[in-house]
């Protein structure tokens, strides 16, 4: 995607999600988080905030594929796992989460994308401890939360794989702009530790790119969380 159709198309879904986070903002809500936690130090504290967060900015931007910026808001997402226990997005705070809409059937698309990952997780090294792979089916008549979660575990053990019912899949695919059944695209969603999305990738996304995009994120957040 070139560069000016991909800021033009992130800046109408900005709009139309309501966003009202701006790059500034954010910055400004790194520093404070950081003046809280040193107690003192206020200056530097802020300088160090700044400076993370134009060092993410700087990476973010020479990335492929859609730039929130203002980044948004990541939608609810909430479905029970193969055990039926609870899984929600909003309990990955701190992590960095790669999200993926499929069907387990999918003849190319979610394999591709799934293999990828599992190369991604790879090459991430230690970094994996703050990254979250999450494959979610949106394909209700086919897909239950057991073949969602053996799909995604196929790839590899800790990749998170979810279903639901027909209504639930339809609440989340509205929310999140995306095809429910068996037509998608490649597009994954990065929720950054803060649960906002400041950026996703399509098949034209190197591997070396996303590991860089994800491995930026994972480092702010580890920065304001060790402070």
């Amino acid at each position: 995607m070139e560069r000016n159709s991909r800021m033009a198309a992130s800046g109408r879904r900005s709009m139309a999600r309501g966003a009202v986070f701006v790059w500034a903002a954010w910055a400004a809500a790194l520093a404070l988080v950081s003046v809280a936690g040193c107690g003192g130090g206020g200056d530097d504290a802020a300088n160090d905030a700044a400076s993370r967060h134009e060092s993410l900015r700087s990476v973010i931007e020479t990335l492929p594929g859609a730039l929130y910026d203002p980044p948004k808001p990541a939608p609810a997402l909430r479905l029970a796992n193969a055990g039926g226990a609870p899984y929600d997005l909003a309990n990955e705070r701190g992590r960095v989460v790669l999200l993926f809409f499929g069907f387990t059937e999918c003849p190319d698309i979610c394999p591709i994308t799934m293999k990828r990952w599992a190369q991604v997780r790879g090459m991430l090294g230690a970094d994996t401890s703050r990254v979250r792979f999450v494959f979610v089916s949106v394909d209700p008549e086919h897909d239950t939360p057991a073949s969602a979660a053996a799909y995604a575990a196929k790839y590899h053990p800790s990749f998170v794989g979810l279903a639901g019912t027909a209504a639930e899949i339809d609440q989340i695919a509205l929310a999140w702009e995306v095809s429910k059944g068996r037509a998608h695209t490649g597009q994954v969603f990065v929720v950054n530790k803060d649960g906002l999305i400041p950026w996703g990738y399509g098949a034209s996304a190197t591997l070396p790119e996303i590991v860089r995009g994800v491995k930026a994120l994972a480092a702010a957040g580890r920065a304001a969380a060790e402070r």
